[in-house]
């Protein structure tokens, strides 16, 4: 077998959840100094670790393929958040469409940049260091700069199943983007103009992924109750409602 080493960093913390501001920042400036560090490494030259990972319209093709086979009668029970799903497909693919045409760049990507991701000083004045490397592989950074932005804007746990607790936290999107934006000098016009967007996209996705695994009777997901799944679909899609009505307040 194969093992990866790494430099032992002492005196160091994680922690699951954003709830300030600084952390935010951390976690932004964190996820830019990655990125920076290995902008000059070929996307190319990584073997892809999980195939179609971060690609909508994949990820569609299999919502489609569970909604045709319904596998388990759920289909029935669920018609407004597949209208929503159905509805928003074009603009969830727009990210992954740009890829596949090779007009954005090919580059190294995390694929799970969130804050438990992040080893931070004791005082918590400084990220050290992403982990988790076990999804490194090509695809274009805003995979990870979607995944930073939903993971980190949200004011509800994924499975929150009291949809009115689901908020997307601009205060926290300003913190994350300025730290990001400090590190990250290296991006394409076209990387700039699609940040806000990626956030969208990779909820957008993971509602997909949840929507569909809950169609297929729960067997890639983890769940405590049946409903689980279908659950943190909701989750998802009303965080991307809330991200549209406050999408003005951001850049």
């Amino acid at each position: 077998g194969v093992w990866r080493t790494y430099r032992y960093i002492d005196r160091v913390k994680t922690i699951q959840t954003v709830t300030r501001e600084e952390e935010a920042f951390l976690l932004g400036e964190a996820v830019g100094t990655f990125q920076t560090q290995l902008s000059d490494f070929s996307g190319s030259d990584l073997h892809v670790t999980i195939k179609d990972f971060h690609d909508m319209r994949v990820r569609y093709a299999q919502l489609e393929e569970a909604v045709r086979m319904d596998r388990v009668g759920r289909v029935s029970g669920v018609s407004k958040e597949l209208e929503f799903l159905y509805s928003n497909k074009e603009r969830g693919c727009i990210i992954s469409d740009l890829l596949n045409a090779d007009r954005l760049p090919l580059r190294v990507t995390h694929n799970d940049t969130k804050i438990s991701n992040v080893l931070f000083s004791e005082d918590m004045n400084e990220g050290l260091c992403i982990i988790d490397l076990d999804t490194v592989m090509p695809g274009t950074i805003l995979f990870d700069t979607g995944d930073m932005i939903r993971s980190a804007t949200t004011s509800a746990a994924e499975d929150e199943s009291d949809l009115s607790l689901v908020r997307f936290n601009t205060a926290f999107y300003d913190a994350l983007l300025v730290g990001y934006r400090s590190q990250a000098d290296f991006l394409t016009n076209e990387e700039q103009a699609l940040l806000k967007e990626s956030g969208r996209a990779i909820t957008q996705i993971m509602a997909v992924r949840f929507f569909t695994d809950y169609l297929n009777g729960d067997i890639y997901y983890r769940i405590d109750r049946p409903t689980h799944n279908i659950d943190r679909a909701r989750n998802q899609i009303a965080l991307i409602k809330d991200m549209d009505r406050k999408w003005d307040e951001v850049d």
